[in-house]
């Protein structure tokens, strides 16, 4: 299973459900190009950017958000900044949180 489609599983469990998969390429090739930017701000932005594709695109039935939450702190964790998961999860669930 790909990369997006295995996050929003385990986010969504029994209720995983793909709604279009024809923006999986876009996200992608906009992640790969993401991982190439060197410069820190550029790549925050472009970062920022994936997430908003996910969420703009909802290629899922649900969970797009939680998915695009997700990318994001997997791209710039990799890249070693600190993300806090939990916290960020909690503030969108108080709707705290927007990325766009």
């Amino acid at each position: 299973m790909d990369y997006l489609s295995q996050i929003n599983k385990n986010i969504c469990g029994n209720d995983f459900k793909i709604r279009d998969n024809s923006y999986f390429k876009l996200i992608y090739d906009f992640i790969n190009t993401t991982n190439n930017i060197e410069d820190e701000n550029e790549f925050l932005k472009s970062a920022m950017k994936v997430s908003a594709l996910i969420k703009l695109f909802q290629p899922f039935c649900d969970g797009n958000h939680r998915t695009a939450l997700i990318v994001f702190g997997d791209l710039i964790t990799n890249r070693g900044f600190s993300f806090d998961y939990i916290s960020a999860l909690n503030d969108m669930s108080n709707k705290k949180l927007n990325i766009s």
